[in-house]
């Protein structure tokens, strides 16, 4: 049986790094949602991680 350590970890960090952003995304909106006149700070929050491209595709979802 064949392992690939490099393969392993960086796919691990990926699925890490997605139900990160999930998690992420789910906060902010619920955040947005009860303090709905006051989130001018979040907004800056939520450019900030749109520029990532992973963030971008779940938070437009």
């Amino acid at each position: 049986m064949f392992q690939f350590p490099l393969l392993d970890s960086a796919l691990l960090q990926l699925v890490q790094t997605e139900f990160q952003n999930f998690f992420v995304t789910i906060f902010i909106k619920i955040i947005n949602f009860k303090f709905h006149k006051k989130h001018q700070g979040l907004k800056v929050i939520t450019s900030s991680l749109s520029s990532d491209p992973n963030f971008n595709v779940i938070a437009n979802t």
